[in-house]
C-alpha cells in the first residue's frame, strides 16, 4: 500500500430509503475488517449526509478536524467505506448536508491487528492483474484472511474465546446463501457473521456417529434452504475373516456386539458419514459409507501397505436434482446418492481398465450445465501433475464418465518432475462458465480461469520465511470466492445493522 490514504479509499453510496439506524461501528470497538459499513439514525427531511474520518483517536473538535483524512457525502444513512490500515484508531461523525450546526458527536472505532494480514508477514502476490472479476474477494482459509484481487487483506477470522485463536488450523471458509460465514475447525463447524460473531454451531452430539461425538471434518455448506450440511465420520471396527479358499477378507464389525473373552479386539477404521441439520441442530437427514463399503468394496482398502480407510473428503448437494455427490480420496471414487431416500445412483471410478482417469481427488462440485467438476491430485500418474477435470456424466447407468475439459495451472510444471506428494484443492464454478481454482500442496496459487483456459486472474499466498527472509509458498486447504461486491455489501449490512 504505497498511495496516499486518500486514494486508497473506497467508498460506496447506496440508494436506500432512510430509515433509523442503529449506530454501526459501535462506539470503541475494535473490528477485524478495513471495509467498513457506517450506519447512523436518519435525520427527517435530511437531502444527505456528510461523513468525516479521522485517522486517530480525539475528543475535542480541535483536534479532529487537524487530522480528518476522508471526507464524503451519500444521499442515505447508510455508507460503506474502506479504511487504509489494520492496527489503527479512527475517529468519525455525520452531519447533515446544508445543515453544519447539525453535527453528531464523535465516535471512535479501530482496526485491529493480526500476524495473519500482516503484509510483512504474508502475501498474496499477484501474478495477473484482474481484468474481469476486479470486485471480486477471496478466502484464504491457510491464513485465515480474505483478500481483494489486488492482493490486499481486507478481513480476517478473528480469535473467538473457545473456538479460534492464533494457531487454529480452519478449514473452508466461505460465504453462505444467507450472506454468513461457515468455517470448520478440528471437529466442529460454525457459522458467524461478518464481526466473527457465531450465530450457529454444530450439536456435535454423536447422535448419527454412535460415539460421543460426530468428528467433523473437511466441508460444511449452508444450503439454500437454510439448513446445514456437513461431512462427519463414524468408528467401524473390522476384523480379518479367513475364507474357506485359504484366504482372508476385511469384515466390518458390530459395533454393539459384547466383546468375546480371549478374543484379541478388532482394529477400527473410520467410515465417511454426512449430516444435515436444521437451524434448531436437529439431524434431518444422514447418510454412512459403512452401508457402501461392504463386501468387494471393502477389500478394495486393502493395499501394499495395509488397510487404507476411504477418506471422504468432500461433497457437493445438488438440491435442485435431489443428489448428493461425495468424494473418496483413497478409492478414488464419487459416489451419487438420491436424497432423501440414500440409495446408491452411481459409483464413478477414477480408475478406468488400466488407466486412471483421477486420483485422490479433494473437491467435487456439479457444475450448472451437469458436468462434474474435480481437482484431480492426479496421484496414480507419476509422470502427471494435479489437474481439474470437467467430466461428462453418463446419461443412462452403468455408463463412465468421460473428460469434457482439462487444466493445468502452468507454475506446476516449472519443475522437472512432480512433487512426490499433493493434497487439497478446491474448484467453484463462476456465472460466466469461468472458474476459481485453488492448487493443492505444495503449491499456493489461487486463479481464475476461462472456458478457453486463458488466465483471468493469478495470485499466490505466501509466508516469509524468518530465517532466510525469503518467501515460500504457503499452501492452503481450499480457497474460496465472494464473486461480487454485491454479495460482499449483502454480508456487511447483515451484520452491521441488526
Amino acid at each position: 500500500m504505497t498511495k496516499t490514504i486518500t486514494s486508497i479509499l473506497i467508498l460506496l453510496c447506496f440508494v436506500l430509503p432512510d430509515a433509523p439506524a442503529q449506530q454501526s461501528p459501535k462506539e470503541a470497538c475494535s473490528i477485524n475488517y478495513r471495509i467498513i459499513g457506517f450506519a447512523f439514525p436518519a435525520v427527517a427531511k435530511a437531502s444527505g449526509y456528510k461523513v468525516e474520518i479521522a485517522k486517530g483517536n480525539y475528543n475535542t473538535e480541535a483536534d479532529f478536524k487537524k487530522n480528518i483524512t476522508l471526507t464524503t457525502t451519500c444521499r442515505t444513512n447508510k455508507i460503506i467505506v474502506e479504511v487504509p490500515a489494520f492496527g489503527t484508531e479512527y475517529t468519525w461523525r455525520t452531519t447533515e448536508v446544508g445543515n453544519v450546526k447539525n453535527t453528531t458527536t464523535l465516535y471512535h472505532f479501530s482496526t485491529a491487528k493480526s500476524s495473519n494480514a500482516d503484509t510483512a508477514v504474508y502475501r498474496f502476490r499477484i501474478v495477473k492483474n484482474a481484468l474481469k472479476y476486479k470486485d471480486a474477494y477471496v478466502f484464504n482459509d491457510g491464513n485465515k484472511v480474505m483478500y481483494n484481487m489486488r492482493g490486499e487483506p481486507v478481513w480476517f477470522l478473528p480469535n473467538i474465546k473457545g473456538v479460534v485463536d492464533d494457531y487454529a488450523v480452519i478449514r473452508d471458509l466461505k460465504l453462505t446463501p444467507q450472506n454468513t460465514i461457515t468455517f470448520l475447525t478440528y471437529n466442529m463447524a460454525y457459522e458467524i457473521n461478518y464481526d466473527g460473531e457465531i450465530l450457529w454451531r454444530a450439536p456435535n452430539n454423536g447422535l448419527v456417529s454412535g460415539d460421543s461425538q460426530e468428528h467433523y471434518h473437511h466441508e460444511f455448506t449452508r444450503l439454500a434452504n437454510g439448513h446445514y450440511m456437513v461431512l462427519s465420520h463414524e468408528v467401524m471396527p473390522w476384523e480379518w475373516m479367513q475364507t474357506g479358499h485359504g484366504d482372508s477378507v476385511i469384515i466390518l464389525v458390530n459395533k454393539k456386539a459384547a466383546p468375546v473373552p480371549g478374543k484379541k479386539p478388532a482394529w477400527r477404521a473410520q467410515m465417511g458419514t454426512i449430516i444435515e441439520y436444521d437451524g434448531q441442530g436437529h439431524v434431518v437427514w444422514s447418510w454412512k459409507s459403512s452401508g457402501y463399503f461392504k463386501g468387494e468394496n471393502l477389500q478394495r482398502m486393502q493395499g501394499p501397505m495395509g488397510f487404507r480407510e476411504s477418506h471422504e473428503n468432500a461433497f457437493f448437494f445438488d438440491e435442485k436434482n435431489k443428489v448428493v455427490y461425495l468424494s473418496f480420496k483413497n478409492t478414488s471414487q464419487v459416489l451419487k446418492v438420491k436424497y432423501p431416500e440414500g440409495s446408491l445412483l452411481a459409483a464413478y471410478e477414477g480408475r478406468q481398465g488400466g488407466n486412471s482417469l483421477f486420483s485422490e481427488q479433494h473437491a467435487c462440485k456439479v457444475l450448472p450445465d451437469g458436468r462434474l467438476a474435480l481437482y484431480n491430485n492426479n496421484m496414480e500418474n507419476e509422470n502427471e501433475l494435479p489437474n481439474v477435470l470437467f467430466l461428462q456424466q453418463p446419461a443412462t447407468p452403468g455408463g463412465v464418465l468421460k473428460v469434457a475439459w482439462k487444466y493445468e495451472h502452468p507454475d506446476g510444471s516449472k519443475g522437472t518432475r512432480r512433487e512426490p506428494l499433493t493434497s487439497g484443492g478446491n474448484v467453484i464454478g463462476l456465472p460466466d462458465n469461468s472458474t476459481l481454482i485453488s492448487s493443492c500442496v505444495p503449491y499456493s496459487n489461487v486463479f481464475i480461469v476461462g472456458p478457453d483456459k486463458k488466465i483471468i486472474w493469478d495470485a499466490a499466498l505466501e509466508k516469509k520465511d524468518a530465517t532466510t527472509q525469503s518467501w515460500k509458498p504457503f499452501p492452503q486447504y481450499r480457497a474460496s470466492i465472494i464473486a461480487s461486491r454485491k454479495r460482499l455489501e449483502q454480508l456487511i449490512w447483515n451484520a452491521a445493522v441488526k
